[in-house]
């Protein structure tokens, strides 16, 4: 079997050799018939990524490409190309600020061979400072159980069927790539996946593949996270435009659900602070979560969205 682990980066160079330094003890206790290769894209603008690479050139078969266009789909499709020239089964997306378990490779391709699956994905499992804020969003292990249906992915723990990018050899599948319209609003991850369960491909969920992730005392605030809602929200109705889909229908329906969710948890948080004043506080934190959320999807029905991926976040 061949693996191509792909990740794209961008003037993150610490976190980047972070991430590379944790592959080396996942390839060698995965099996050794395994042909693990990486390729490591970066994006925009040149920022010691290149340096990185050739550091661990003894460590991992791995080549870097620069993807001068800006844009989180370009470097995604490069790092595609690169996989498919390379002739692999698989191909891994993870992000530049993770790391992973010493098993995760292992888990990702012992499920490829239980689950009759075209994507596999596994959980990011982030890593809180002592003060962060009971209301930020949490994995609680054992959620999702190894073998559940996805109706969508992520980039940031996910292997997929090098067929999904090359197409089958009949041609009744054609080959899909990440939409570069979506270049610097985010979502196009999701959007690829959405079409792959389009095409009935199955999508599974495995709970042992686990990497990890720091999350900085800067996005532990509550205003990050509402910015967030708001794109996120506001990306899912260009989705649905740009798919030729009812974004109406699709907008205000995610913007009701989210309002009465809000305002419910307001006031739930409203009535703990009598007895609960953590768990209060906890609610009063998710209700103004699920409010920016309402607000992003009418934002997306105005035509308004966000671009997170014109500023790097991280080292």
């Amino acid at each position: 079997m061949k693996i191509c682990i792909t990740l794209c980066t961008r003037g993150r160079p610490v976190m980047l050799a972070r991430c590379l330094d944790s592959l080396p003890p996942a390839i060698e206790h995965a099996s050794r018939e395994l042909s693990v290769s990486v390729v490591v894209v970066e994006n925009g603008e040149k920022s010691g990524a290149e340096a990185c690479v050739a550091e661990r050139r003894q460590q991992l078969q791995i080549d870097y490409i620069f993807e001068p266009a800006e844009g989180i789909p370009f470097a995604r499709n490069a790092g595609v190309e690169a996989a498919l020239k390379r002739g692999c089964d698989w191909i891994i997306f993870i992000d530049d600020d993770e790391w992973v378990a010493e098993d995760w490779l292992t888990r990702l391709v012992e499920a490829s061979r239980i689950y009759d699956a075209d994507v596999l994905n596994g959980p990011v499992i982030k890593e809180f400072g002592e003060t962060a804020p009971d209301w930020l969003p949490r994995y609680r292990l054992g959620s999702r159980a190894t073998g559940m249906l996805l109706s969508s992915a992520p980039t940031n723990n996910t292997m997929v069927t090098s067929e999904i990018f090359a197409g089958s050899p009949d041609r009744e599948y054609p080959g899909l790539r990440f939409d570069t319209r979506l270049r610097l609003t985010g979502g196009s991850d999701s959007e690829l996946f959405q079409r792959v369960r389009s095409c009935d491909r199955k999508i599974v969920w495995v709970e042992e593949a686990q990497v990890f992730e720091e999350y900085p005392a800067r996005r532990a605030t509550l205003g990050w996270h509402m910015e967030r809602n708001i794109r996120r929200a506001s990306c899912g109705v260009l989705i649905e435009r740009l798919g030729g889909r009812p974004q109406f229908k699709y907008a205000m329906r995610g913007a009701i659900n989210s309002g009465i969710e809000g305002i419910g948890r307001i006031a739930r948080g409203t009535f703990l602070l009598i007895v609960d004043r953590r768990k209060a506080w906890r609610d009063y934190g998710l209700g103004v979560l699920s409010l920016a959320s309402c607000y992003g999807y009418l934002r997306g029905l105005m035509g308004i969205y966000s671009a997170p991926y014109s500023v790097i976040d991280g080292h």
